[in-house]
């Protein structure tokens, strides 16, 4: 909760193809490190460093897909990038069971242990693919854009969402105005309210 604002703020100066990998597999070795915990002690500083590097991922993921996408095509991205994480805790299950039941004790490691550095491994992977998959912005010839996008297609994009846009002023302003404006919108208050209840119902 106290790094999604920042870093949704940073987010806006710089190329998200790099950014949101870079968190990923800090993420991943942060993650890993869970299996070096020796006591209650460690594991509250690491699960607090965790969160501070989880912070990035869905509020990114949702920031640049309104890039790309217009209003009406939004919702139902979204609702498959939700879809990905519920998919995505059912299956945690079924891995952390397979290694528990294969891993007890190899190499003089707990199950547990395991089950953190292999996760920590394989979304480090991902992060590092991640950094060649990613586009950034649709005005922006970086990221995958280069390779993955022809030059008409990314004109066509970009003049798709200039023309969703409800108005042109937001450019005028800093990040620091956006911000009071959201602070000061209830609807705002309620979803987070709604996400607060959200995650204590799933603790």
């Amino acid at each position: 909760m106290l790094m999604q604002l920042p870093s949704n703020m940073i987010l806006t100066r710089v190329r998200p193809s790099l950014y949101l990998p870079f968190w990923v597999c800090i993420w991943s070795c942060i993650s890993a490190a869970t299996a070096a915990a020796n006591n209650y002690t460690h594991l509250i500083i690491i699960r607090f460093f965790l969160g501070v590097a989880e912070a990035p991922f869905f509020p990114g993921a949702f920031y640049l897909l309104s890039c790309w996408y217009t209003r009406k095509e939004l919702a139902l991205r979204t609702a498959i990038l939700y879809t990905g994480l519920v998919l995505a805790t059912a299956f945690s299950g079924l891995i952390a069971a397979g290694i528990f039941a294969g891993l007890e004790g190899v190499r003089g490691h707990a199950a547990w242990r395991w089950l953190f550095i292999i996760e920590g491994v394989a979304s480090f992977g991902l992060g590092i693919a991640a950094l060649f998959i990613l586009p950034d912005f649709p005005d922006k010839l970086s990221g995958s854009s280069k390779w993955l996008f022809s030059d008409e297609e990314r004109e066509v994009a970009a003049e798709r969402m200039r023309r969703d846009q409800v108005a042109h002023t937001e450019g005028e302003h800093s990040v620091w105005y956006s911000l009071r404006l959201a602070c000061m919108d209830y609807r705002m208050w309620i979803f987070v309210g709604i996400s607060f209840n959200y995650r204590e119902d799933q603790s």
